[in-house]
């Protein structure tokens, strides 16, 4: 069932039935919906644990294998963006591991918090992306040999395909996703206020 699908039943199922934290069918699909989220957030982890290993252990093989100097530099950039990125994803993704009781606010509570957690995240991959490809660009422009002029370091592979394709690619898949998250965070506000003026 879609985002939209979901968000219509609760507010057919709230108008037939006064919200209570215990009983009702909808307070049993969004506790359903958060739980199933806690389950895709942890398996969600294998794949960063996955590149994790893949590659920064070839960025590592490599360097060590060739032992140049820009191999040795683009591994240690390569774990430089991996512990970033491992250390800004897990703080902001605080507080969204699971919600803090078993009431329906709650759920609604750790719900909200998921939405702006993943919002905040896009911006994080975004700014980590263009960081990246700029240091990545300028290591191999320090220490590639023999060295590439300006105009054959743009249209490097690299550059093609990090750079011109996976870039904006990147940038306008995270504009749908960030419209579609702000879209339910929205519904999801509209529940909480809904539950606060019930007093559930």
């Amino acid at each position: 069932m879609s985002h939209d699908a979901e968000f219509a039943v609760w507010r057919r199922q709230w108008q037939t039935a006064p919200p209570r934290a215990d009983t009702p069918a909808w307070a049993a699909a969004i506790s359903e919906r958060v739980a199933r989220q806690s389950r895709l957030m942890r398996i969600g982890l294998i794949g960063p644990i996955l590149v994790t290993i893949v590659v920064g252990g070839l960025m590592l093989l490599r360097a060590v294998s060739s032992g140049t100097r820009l191999d040795l530099a683009l591994a240690v950039e390569s774990w430089l963006f991996i512990a970033l990125a491992w250390a800004g994803c897990l703080w902001l993704a605080r507080g969204t591991w699971r919600p803090l009781g078993q009431t329906t606010a709650a759920f609604v509570t750790v719900s909200i918090w998921r939405c702006e957690s993943d919002i905040a995240s896009i911006r994080f991959g975004v700014g980590l992306y263009v960081g990246q490809l700029a240091l990545t660009t300028l290591l191999m422009a320090m220490f590639r040999n023999p060295p590439l002029d300006a105009r054959a370091l743009l249209f490097s592979w690299h550059m093609i395909v990090i750079g011109w394709i996976g870039l904006p690619l990147f940038v306008a898949w995270s504009s749908w996703y960030v419209r579609r998250r702000r879209a339910e965070l929205k519904r999801l506000l509209d529940l909480q206020r809904q539950l606060a003026g019930d007093g559930t």
